[in-house]
């Protein structure tokens, strides 16, 4: 049989010939999958309509855009098969049947050439194979464990041509490694791709000198990447869980610093080593714009642990000499896991649940079901589903190890956009970041007091709730109770610091439940600047501080009736927010970049800063990606603008 599919100007062709049952003796049990196709040449196959034993599988991965049909053509052995068409990207050709098999342990096999991946299937079971120019024999080992239906299936996402489709039962030394394979699988709680009883794919490498490290794993370098210079993507909070990683036996490594000691344990020796990534974006010190090249690539290779918290791994970069988040789309060059909006592991709606091996590890939270990955492209599954549309279980959290001979090493993906706030979910990071088979004791995470702990909530300019003013402007305070504030306490005092000296305190009268208390700051005769203001109770030692605040007091502008804002545009993070805008200001220009995305942040900025109006250019649409990145990184001059590590400043 050949199965031939089209994806605008590719040609993907799938050659099955008959696909043969062999019960043990060696007697053929029944003859399957011939389908006459000489009879039946240039006839289309109809969705789940049966011609020869083979059907294309009902579901959204094989329907739209996809035509098959019989024809007569080149095949390794045999002269006709399917042709399949396929228009959109993102779809599989496939082509199953089911059969009806006794118990026992089977082999699926397949001659395949071409582009791209095959993927064979035994029901739930999927395994992929990188194919190539030469024809070569996939296989899939699976266990029958009870008489009854299987449904095999052949899937190619790019161009392939398979032929002498056959399943069979595995011979005795199958046997005897499936069932080590699955002693391993009670001991690690996936399979070891050491310990695996599948045969070698075609093309696969060999496996590695040395001895299999199978026994208890000794941390010896816990490391966790935080760094306030960069940016976030999908990591609410990083500074909370790093700050308690720091606290519990992880050494916290800025972007430089991490690069050197992946590059060190890597030449040294990876495995009982770990870093925990908490911004959802690569720094550019770990990262190659050839994946297999990159610093953390090799680092998992050579053994290292890497808990990836945030967006999709390796989405995004971000340059050392020049903060500008770009995106990389790394996730399958890096991770060899597909992932994209156009595939069916991607853009579900379902609920997600943990799997045995992610309540073993100690996972927190399955995670959301839009970003998923086929099982076949992982080591194991922490949490995930199963999805109709994709017409398989899908991986949400996972774990995927890269050197055989480390099983506990590897990269494990979770907690996109989690809030570190919640010390449930510090804690779950630890256990991820040192699971190695037996459960772990994660330290009590930190509690980070909001807003309804605090004992006062103080609201300037209400309802605006402003930090910056102009020098004169009376500062309207308005101070509320919370679930935490005590009754009964007189006053409270206003103080405003600069430069380690205090101003003249201001009484307010003790908020209650139902009545907020007002008062009011005058600024006509303090200097501009950069001030402090705490509040402290007026019957306690000023040293308790029930709030506090920064609170800038700036000139009015010379002509008062011309009208100022800032561009909203992201400026990534507060740290390169607040470089920009010192830079704009020291330069007499008016356009600003910021993260504030309310009227009362953007006017905070425009009046710390001194700008009136703000403007940027948006869209470059005849340059390429790499010519956009250039761009960025040049002035209105065209010349290249130094970065932080060449004696500038972080710019936009």
């Amino acid at each position: 049989m050949r199965i031939l599919i089209r994806r605008g100007g590719t040609r993907l062709l799938l050659c099955a010939a008959a696909i043969a049952l062999w019960l043990a003796g060696g007697a053929v049990a029944q003859q399957l999958g011939d389908p006459g196709l000489e009879a039946q040449v240039g006839q289309d196959l109809p969705r789940e309509a049966v011609a020869g034993g083979w059907s294309i599988p009902p579901g959204p991965p094989y329907a739209d855009g996809i035509t098959v049909r019989q024809e007569a053509g080149a095949a390794r052995q045999g002269a006709a098969g399917l042709r399949l068409a396929v228009s959109s990207w993102g779809r599989l050709a496939a082509a199953r049947q089911t059969v009806e098999l006794p118990a026992g342990l089977y082999e699926f096999k397949v001659w395949a050439r071409g582009e791209g991946l095959i993927i064979l299937c035994a029901d739930s079971l999927r395994r992929r194979g990188e194919l190539g120019a030469d024809w070569a024999q996939y296989s899939l080992t699976f266990e029958q464990k009870q008489a009854g239906p299987v449904r095999l299936t052949i899937m190619a996402d790019r161009r392939a041509e398979a032929d002498e489709a056959s399943l069979g039962p595995a011979p005795p030394e199958r046997l005897a490694a499936w069932q080590e394979q699955e002693r391993a699988r009670a001991e690690y709680g996936f399979v070891p791709e050491y310990l695996s009883a599948q045969l070698p794919q075609p093309g696969a490498p060999a496996p590695p000198p040395g001895t299999f490290q199978g026994g208890p794993v000794t941390w010896r370098e816990k490391v966790v990447y935080y760094d306030r210079r960069y940016d976030t993507a999908w990591s609410v909070h990083p500074e909370i869980v790093a700050e308690y990683l720091g606290a519990n036996g992880f050494q916290v490594l800025d972007a430089p610093t991490l690069g050197e000691w992946m590059r060190q344990m890597t030449r040294e020796s990876a495995y009982g080593t770990v870093c925990v990534m908490t911004h959802g974006i690569c720094p550019a010190s770990v990262w190659e714009d050839q994946p297999e090249m990159s610093t953390i690539r090799k680092y998992l290779e050579a053994g290292g642990r890497v808990v990836w918290l945030g967006d999709v791994a390796f989405y995004y970069a971000q340059d050392e000499t020049h903060p500008q988040v770009f995106s990389k789309g790394g996730l399958t060059a890096m991770t060899g896991v597909r992932g994209g909006w156009n595939l069916g592991c991607w853009g579900n709606q379902s609920p997600v649940a943990l799997t045995d091996l992610g309540r073993a590890w100690g996972l927190g939270e399955v995670g959301p079901s839009a970003i998923a990955a086929y099982p076949e492209d992982v080591t194991a599954a922490l949490s995930g589903f199963h999805s109709d549309y994709a017409d398989s279980d899908l991986a949400v959290c996972w774990f995927k190890n890269y050197s055989p001979l480390h099983p506990w090493s590897g990269l494990i993906f979770a907690h996109k956009g989690t809030d570190y706030h919640n010390p449930a979910a510090q804690e779950s990071a630890y256990r991820l970041a040192l699971y190695a088979g037996k459960p772990v004791e994660a330290p009590p995470g930190l509690r980070v007091a909001g807003e309804e702990e605090k004992p006062l909530r103080v609201v300037l300019d209400a309802p605006r709730d402003r930090r910056c003013f102009y020098r004169g402007e009376t500062i309207a305070v308005r101070i509320e109770a919370t679930a935490k504030t005590s009754a009964g306490l007189g006053a409270v005092l206003l103080r405003l610091q600069r430069e380690g000296e205090e101003g003249e305190a201001t009484a307010v009268d003790w908020p209650d439940q139902s009545q907020p208390a007002a008062g009011e700051i005058r600024t006509a005769d303090l200097a501009c600047g950069d001030y402090r203001l705490r509040v402290t109770p007026a019957n306690a030692d000023k040293d308790v501080t029930l709030w506090e605040s920064e609170i800038f007091l700036r000139p009015r502008q010379e002509d008062p009736t011309f009208f100022f804002g800032v561009a909203g545009a992201s400026a990534g993070n507060p740290y390169r927010q607040e470089m920009v805008l010192q830079d704009l200001a020291a330069h007499g220009m008016q356009n600003g970049s910021v993260t504030e995305n309310t009227p009362a942040g953007i006017l905070d900025l425009t009046l710390k800063y001194g700008l009136r109006f703000g403007m940027r250019a948006h869209g470059t649409p005849k340059l390429s990606e790499r010519e956009r990145e250039e761009a960025l990184r040049r002035g209105p001059n065209g010349e290249p603008l130094p970065g932080a590590w060449e004696g500038g400043r972080p710019i936009l």
